[in-house]
């Protein structure tokens, strides 16, 4: 038995005078933060971090350790990384009001 992490990700621009004193709700709505340029990474759910569990053996496979949250979460940080840096053109552009929301 393994354990896998599934995750999604969003990025808000929150220009000048969108902080929280000004209109940046509490919560997540779908169409974004403060503005509607919201750029979301999705995980594969049949891709990513797998790990088998390096914990204590048991008959249904061996318990999560505190490395493999670790490894896990290492995986999933290179991922965001990777997938925000090919989207950066993209992302640079929101401060001049351009590229939309995906």
């Amino acid at each position: 038995m393994a354990y896998r992490l599934r995750y999604a990700v969003n990025i808000d621009f929150v220009g000048a005078g969108m902080g929280p004193m000004s209109g940046l709700s509490g919560t997540n709505p779908s169409a974004g933060g403060a503005s509607n340029l919201t750029y979301e990474i999705d995980q594969s759910p049949v891709a990513g971090p797998i790990v088998a569990g390096s914990g204590a053996a048991s008959p249904g496979g061996n318990a999560l350790a505190a490395a493999d949250i670790t490894t896990l979460t290492n995986a999933m940080a290179a991922d965001v990384a990777a997938q925000l840096t090919a989207a950066l053109s993209r992302l640079a552009a929101w401060p001049a009001g351009g590229a939309s929301a995906v």
